[in-house]
């Protein structure tokens, strides 16, 4: 089986130990977003994001 090149929200959640609402707000436009973090690419039951954007962002790129 291949590997999906998208990571969906709850397993971000598990990688960085914090809740799934917390994905969301980092993700977001409001005043809890973190600056720099990746856009989902697509939204199905979860937001769906890129799995090279999540490497880029833990090594330190920098997405606006």
């Amino acid at each position: 089986m291949n590997e999906s090149p998208f990571v969906k929200t709850s397993e971000l959640a598990k990688r960085y130990k914090v809740t799934m609402h917390t994905i969301r707000l980092w993700a977001g436009t409001g005043k809890q977003r973190r600056e720099g973090f990746p856009r989902p690419k697509f939204r199905s039951d979860e937001l769906n994001f890129d799995w090279q954007d999540i490497m880029d962002w833990e090594n330190g790129k920098r997405f606006d």
